[in-house]
């Protein structure tokens, strides 16, 4: 057998006194005997170290290379090739061994192969810590926090699958942060305020069941009406039913119900505003433009800006609500993107089938409309803000609320193209302040900053250890090798 096919020769062994046995006479013509007494097959040293590199280097199996190398000898199938596949295995098998006893030495011990202990042909690892041979002789002496260098690490290669449970809550865990800024908190501090000028006979209010506080806090629900009704809208397919068109416009009628109640309102705080809108209707450049509900423009505080005077005291106010509104619309995308990473590792590790996939699939289609809906809610509060900022002298809020752009739109563990774990960076959207939440926000938000800071210390522990490790396991190669020499 050799490696370019199986061949039937003629061999003639030497009987001299001194010519040895027949298996002795092959090995030195570098054939291997398949049996030791009378062979009748033998193997090519260099095909029997090929299949040896081979079944390394590109996992070859051995049935696999025997059925090629009977192609080799005939390649057609016509002629019959004698099956010696169950002697090629004895012959790989030896020939493995002997490689092992050799490579390890054991030809050298006075006593020899028979002497072979268990371990002996092991190829020792010259970085792992061995008393005597790479370790120091005051090892054992290292501080307890440095006993892990000296540690001997053994891996095996296995599917581990871990399910961690979280055990820590509220009870056997409290927290304490400072409660973000929401639109809630701020309506509320404003109507305290009312109360404080109401008993107090300072209250300036030219309606009786409609405070300034009330109609900015008004303008901007009106505001959020206008935008669901506008995407909602957008979103209407090319064969809209009578029902849909019909709920669709009750909406729009009842949208254009509230908002001539709320102009009429506006425009005892806002004396000015009627001159403003028959301005920008004479200005604008479509004539045949038709207003709908959904398009209206309210001219709140923010809207007006320098174009007219406003009182300052609805400015402040939109100001208030406009930041908070700002904070609730980020907490807002932070929970949809916790919810759209729970989704999508669920859905890769249990969903299976069309069915709970496309289910899947509705559910992230669906948190992606909130998503969105929110960066545009952000969006618009913060080009208030920026507005309002200039007219207030308002400043340092640009640090905590900054343009929300498409890339800092993703979750906390997500990483971009070209980044790491150790070079990636928390988006500011997690980082701001007010991002854990309180002790009454159950979305989960402080338990992920958690989680997401004790994976990054570990991370940066466990780099840190791994350098002081490695410079500790190339001491140890070189005194290994050391040792050996001497050995």
């Amino acid at each position: 057998m050799d490696s370019y096919g199986i061949h039937e020769v003629l061999l003639s062994f030497c009987d001299c006194v001194e010519a040895g046995l027949h298996i002795q006479q092959l090995l030195r013509m570098c054939l291997f005997p398949s049996t030791t007494a009378n062979p009748k097959t033998a193997a090519t040293f260099h095909l029997l170290e090929e299949f040896h590199l081979l079944s390394f280097e590109s996992k070859v199996s051995a049935y696999e290379f025997y059925s090629a190398l009977v192609h080799r000898t005939a390649n057609t199938g016509l002629t019959p090739v004698k099956d010696r596949y169950e002697s090629f295995m004895r012959m790989i098998c030896e020939w493995w061994h002997l490689m092992m006893l050799k490579r390890s030495g054991r030809g050298h011990d006075p006593k020899g192969v028979d002497a072979t202990e268990e371990g002996d042909c092991v190829v020792l690892c010259p970085a792992c810590p061995r008393p005597a041979k790479n370790l120091s002789d005051d090892w054992q002496k290292a501080p307890r926090a440095k006993h892990w260098i000296y540690a001997l690490f053994v891996a095996i290669d296995m599917n581990f699958c871990l399910k961690c449970k979280i055990v820590s809550n509220n009870t056997t865990d409290p927290k304490k942060v400072d409660v973000p800024h929401t639109l809630a908190s701020v309506r509320l501090a404003l109507a305290k305020e009312e109360e404080t000028e109401i008993h107090s006979g300072t209250r300036l209010a030219l309606h009786e069941d409609c405070s300034p506080s009330v109609l900015i806090s008004s303008g901007l629900e009106l505001e959020e009406q206008q935008r669901c009704l506008r995407v909602d809208k957008a979103g209407q397919g090319l064969h809209v039913t009578d029902t849909q068109q019909g709920k669709l416009l009750k909406r729009s009628n009842a949208l254009q119900c509230r908002i001539d109640g709320w102009v009429k309102i506006q425009e005892l705080y806002m004396p000015n505003i009627a001159g403003i809108r028959l301005a920008d209707k004479a200005t604008s450049a479509d004539t045949t433009f038709v207003t709908t509900p959904e398009t209206f423009k309210l001219w709140l505080p923010s809207q007006i800006g320098r174009l007219a005077l406003c009182d300052e005291r609805l400015q402040r106010i939109e100001w208030r609500l406009r930041y908070a509104q700002c904070h609730d619309t980020l907490c807002s995308v932070r929970s949809s993107l916790r919810a759209q990473t729970a989704v999508l590792k669920y859905k890769d590790r249990n969903l299976r089938g069309q069915g709970a996939n496309t289910r899947a699939r509705s559910m992230l289609k669906t948190i992606d409309a909130r998503i969105e809906a929110a960066t545009g809610r952000y969006e618009g509060a913060h080009k208030a803000l920026v507005t309002l900022g200039g007219l207030l002298n308002e400043s340092g809020w640009q640090l905590s609320l900054r343009p929300l752009n498409h890339e800092d739109i993703r979750s906390m563990s997500d990483v971009l193209w070209g980044e790491s774990e150790g070079r990636q960076k928390l988006l500011w959207i997690w980082n701001m302040c007010g991002t854990g939440g309180s002790e009454k926000d159950n979305s989960g938000a402080l338990e992920d900053m958690r989680i997401e800071w004790c994976k990054a210390r570990a991370r940066a522990m466990c780099w840190g250890e791994e350098v002081e490790l490695l410079g500790e396991e190339m001491r140890h190669i070189v005194a290994f090798l050391m040792w050996e020499a001497v050995w």
